[in-house]
């Protein structure tokens, strides 16, 4: 049986239904918390590893809201928009992320997406994502650029 090949719209569509449910914080009422999981290429339990993509993440995320959305929004109002971020390792292959954003009605429009793409491409220049939430990562937009089918 041949199986049909997705094509990269489709595998898209499957990837924006995948992003993980915002959960309100206990801790913060004004937050909500996301978990991703992520399969990766290399030895997620490297704990020097993981302080470099979470400083990474830290470090990138302002910069790049600034870049995208700096022309509408101010500096102060973005850097609250900087999520906290902490990466658990599940085992040598994967690692959940955890997340904890300003709520929508906090933060500006697009701000999560663009702190989620930096959180992620922090993750998959130190450990190599293989997929997140089980879809391969060539259909999720906020890593990969869209490839033409």
């Amino acid at each position: 049986m041949v199986r049909p090949r997705v094509t990269y719209a489709r595998g898209a569509e499957i990837a924006s239904t995948s992003i993980p449910p915002a959960l309100k914080s206990p801790s913060s009422p004004n937050k909500i918390l996301r978990r991703w999981i992520l399969r990766v290429s290399s030895d997620a339990t490297e704990q020097s590893a993981l302080e470099n993509a979470e400083r990474f993440a830290r470090d990138n995320t302002l910069q790049s809201l600034l870049a995208a959305l700096g022309p509408s929004y101010g500096e102060e109002q973005l850097a609250r928009c900087v999520p906290l971020v902490e990466l658990e390792p599940i085992d040598e292959n994967h690692i959940l992320v955890h997340a904890l954003h300003p709520s929508r009605e906090e933060e500006p429009s697009d701000a999560v997406l663009v702190a989620m793409a930096e959180i992620l491409k922090a993750i998959d220049v130190e450990f190599g994502i293989e997929d997140i939430q089980g879809v391969p990562k060539r259909f999720w937009l906020l890593v990969s650029p869209p490839i033409e089918d």
